[in-house]
This record gives structure tokens, C-alpha cells and sequence, in this order.
């Protein structure tokens, strides 16, 4: 799905919660919100974040969780992949 003209997400469904969701942003951080993308969605928890271009051991500076309070903070010029929360 095409969140603006600069990002967008692809959705895995998998069987036992093991979805993954990957974010890739090309242009300056996204403060997607609302969040109107279905492909956003989890039943339970949450994503948590498997896999980041930014992590520090590839000269990142770290990735928050993607989902906030304010709906959803997707980095830029990153690809972030989630998965769902642990222990639900």
C-alpha cells in the first residue's frame, strides 16, 4: 500500500501471528496520522520492530517503535520491518 509519494508498506500474512509488515520510507520522516491504512492493523499488541536500516550497527541512529501515541512515526529515507508483539 501507498502511504504517500515517498513511502509505503507491504503486508505478510502469515498462519500463528507471524505476520511482518515492511516500511519503507524514501523521503524525510512520516507522521502518518490518522492512519487510515489497513495493512497497519494487527489484531492484538502490536508490532514490534524485527529489522531496521537504521540500526546502530549499520551507522544508524536506532529505531523507535513505529507506532506511537500520536498513531504511527515512520523514518525517513529507512526500511523498517516489524512483526508482531511478543507474548499475546
Amino acid at each position: 500500500a501507498v502511504l504517500n509519494d515517498d513511502a509505503f508498506v507491504l503486508r505478510f500474512f502469515a498462519e500463528d501471528r507471524r505476520d511482518r509488515l515492511l516500511a519503507v520510507n524514501f523521503g524525510a520522516d512520516l507522521r502518518f496520522n490518522p492512519a487510515p491504512e489497513p495493512l497497519l492493523a494487527i489484531e492484538h499488541g502490536g508490532w514490534d520492530v524485527q529489522w531496521s536500516s537504521e540500526d546502530v550497527r549499520y551507522g544508524g541512529a536506532g529505531t523507535p517503535p513505529l507506532e506511537t501515541e500520536d498513531n504511527w512515526l515512520i523514518p525517513g529515507h529507512a526500511a523498517v520491518l516489524l512483526r508482531p508483539k511478543e507474548g499475546l
